[in-house]
């Protein structure tokens, strides 16, 4: 009934084969969540949509109206976002409870 493990074993490899993958996504958690520039994050327009479920067309009225800060790059260039002047934009637009 007692069974030998060895490093060959179907378990085994199964489990090394979890770890391996775990790495992995911790490997690219720490890339993608680590400081740029001077400790500042910086979000691209595409993911500032994705993560606040906008449209482009409205982080353009925001850039057009001055209402959130950016950084453009050429005329048509990429165009990315400060996390803190994101956070300091949803913090004048919150609305606290009233009850």
């Amino acid at each position: 009934m007692s069974e030998i493990i060895t490093h060959q074993s179907e378990r085994v490899t199964r489990f090394l084969s979890t770890i391996d993958r775990m790495m992995e996504a911790l490997d690219g958690l720490s890339k993608s969540h680590a400081p740029r520039f001077g400790g500042e994050h910086y979000v691209t327009d595409a993911e500032l949509t994705e993560r606040l479920k906008i449209s482009d067309r409205t982080t353009q009225e925001w850039r057009s109206s001055g209402k959130i800060d950016y950084i453009q790059f050429e005329k048509k260039g990429k165009i990315l976002y400060r996390e803190s002047d994101i956070q300091k934009f949803l913090e004048k637009h919150y609305l606290k409870s009233w009850q």
